[in-house]
């Protein structure tokens, strides 16, 4: 009968031994590339890493996001306003119209023209016709703020400069 349990590694595929503590802490603050002679910051690589995906969901993100397209939105007279946590499908095209005419792009059909004006102003955000026609739904929306605080802040950067 065989044994069913899990067999020992050769030595030869063993890992090697983890380095004695000064090694190892001296790797854990130095780097090993040129740019670590003009530089006597460690690398922060790694560290507490958050990913644009991570902040798209994160309610305390979209809040701030929020309060940021409605302070927008009141400075420019505009009677809209998104209400969180997830704004009405209405609410949400009505900004993006908005949004798009301070631009002053000409829009006649949004599911077509906002895709394009992404496009053109070279946008990261790419957002496909299933978003704008459901804009109110939890998947699109994310990417809708995104949309919506770029626009905003765009303008309010042209506003200052």
């Amino acid at each position: 009968m065989k044994a069913t349990g899990r067999r020992r590694p050769k030595d030869s595929i063993r890992p090697p031994p983890p380095p004695p503590p000064s090694v190892d802490h001296h790797r854990q603050f130095s780097r090993d590339s040129d740019a670590s002679f003009a530089s006597s910051r460690p690398s922060s690589l790694g560290i507490n890493r958050f990913s644009a995906g991570d902040a798209l969901t994160d309610r305390s993100y979209q809040l701030s996001a929020i309060r940021t397209i409605n302070s927008f939105l009141a400075s420019h007279s505009s009677p809209l306003s998104l209400k969180p946590p997830l704004p009405s499908a209405k609410d949400i095209t009505e900004t993006l119209k908005f949004l798009i005419s301070q631009l002053d792009f000409p829009s006649t059909k949004l599911e077509d023209d906002l895709p394009i004006l992404l496009k053109h102003l070279n946008c990261p955000i790419k957002l496909n016709k299933s978003a704008l026609k459901a804009p109110g739904t939890p998947h699109a929306w994310s990417s809708l703020l995104v949309t919506c605080i770029i626009f905003a802040g765009m303008m309010m950067g042209w506003r200052r400069g």
